[in-house]
């Protein structure tokens, strides 16, 4: 069998994915959105820089292609990956964050450029110093966005619905951490002999490594159309604006309502009646519900249930009440839904809670 066969199946498979990158980033530039629109050019300086990579030999003598494919413009990867998620907060200037992140990437492609076309003398001489001084430097940039990524999470956090939120995130780490990775290699590989690891890292590090990034990238990719965040995610991105701007009040009318008024020992209490007593839409009150404590309304409620009942079971005044009564004092409907719900939250049923109080006491 042929070595080199599993390198060459990798590569071809690889190829494959970075031609539906390539189709995918096209598609994205026709939008009149300029989010869409950066993810069309992100997704094609990723495919075309593996193009280049792999046919090397065939461009590197041509000055176009140098230019269209390559000179570095793997700088420009994490400033656009920063502004796809960075321009989902309404709040900021566009313009001014394209221009903040993406002056040093355009500097480096034309500087590079010049030097590498122009000064090819020059190029040819200072060839491993170049690369070194461009090796390091990427290493720092890549640095500098990951850490700019854990600053971005806390200004964008309030804007995005939770699902979103942590999906971009997954993303934006993954992709960044890989191609630290792969620096970090290829810094290793200036100051140190690893020629013997060469062909064992490339096969099942790096190859494998980009096969599930360029996996991950289509897969991103393709679930940012809007039809398929509408199916899968619901039309809107953004946490409503009345939650934002009134989340205190919100939370003080909650905290009312539920800590001093007790409303929900009521057992045919519904989401209206709630949103109604504190002021707000039932859609805007479900929304913030789920951002705020990570459930739903009715798991909100019987949380509460069942603190209450756990209360209850203390007071010297229950004593003469079964466990179903003082849950009907405490909200519960029915005794199927008690139990289940109690076994949920505290992991035992409602009589071992009874009995293992009664062996503490």
């Amino acid at each position: 069998m042929n070595e080199s066969l599993p390198d060459l199946i990798f590569n071809g498979i690889l190829l494959c994915l970075n031609i539906q990158l390539l189709i995918i980033g096209l598609l994205k530039l026709t939008s009149k959105h300029k989010r869409t629109i950066i993810l069309g050019v992100f997704c094609l300086l990723w495919s075309t820089g593996f193009v280049y990579n792999l046919y090397w030999n065939v461009f590197k003598h041509s000055v176009f292609y140098s230019m269209l494919l390559s000179n570095y413009k793997s700088f420009f990867l994490a400033p656009l990956l920063y502004l796809y998620i960075g321009l989902l907060n309404k709040n900021k200037n566009g313009k001014k964050l394209l221009y903040q992140h993406l002056a040093v990437p355009m500097l480096v492609f034309v500087i590079y450029s010049f030097i590498k076309h122009v000064t090819r003398e020059f190029y040819a001489h200072h060839l491993y110093e170049i690369v070194e001084f461009i090796i390091i430097f990427q290493f720092l940039f890549f640095s500098f966005y990951i850490a700019k990524g854990k600053a971005l999470q806390s200004s964008i956090k309030p804007f995005l619905k939770p699902q979103i939120f942590k999906r971009y995130f997954l993303f934006y780490f993954i992709f960044l951490i890989k191609y630290w990775i792969s620096n970090v290699y290829m810094l290793m590989t200036t100051y140190m002999d690893l020629s013997a690891y060469y062909f064992s890292l490339n096969r099942y590090v790096f190859l494998p490594l980009g096969f599930i990034i360029n996996c991950v990238i289509i897969l991103f990719a393709l679930t940012e159309s809007k039809k398929f965040k509408a199916f899968f995610l619901g039309q809107k991105l953004h946490i409503d604006k009345d939650i934002i701007e009134g989340k205190s009040i919100i939370e003080d009318r909650i905290q009312r309502c539920f800590h001093q008024h007790k409303i929900y020992k009521n057992p045919d209490l519904k989401l209206a009646d709630v949103a109604h007593k504190i002021g707000i839409d039932p859609k805007v009150f479900t929304e913030f519900i789920r951002n705020e404590y990570e459930m739903s309304f009715t798991n909100f409620v019987n949380n509460f249930r069942v603190e209450e009942f756990k209360n209850q079971l203390d007071s010297p005044e229950n004593k003469s009440f079964n466990l179903m009564g003082i849950a009907s004092q405490s909200g519960f409907k029915s005794k199927a839904t008690f139990y289940r719900v109690f076994k949920n939250k505290e992991g035992m049923t409602p009589k071992a809670y009874l009995k293992s109080l009664q062996s503490r006491n």
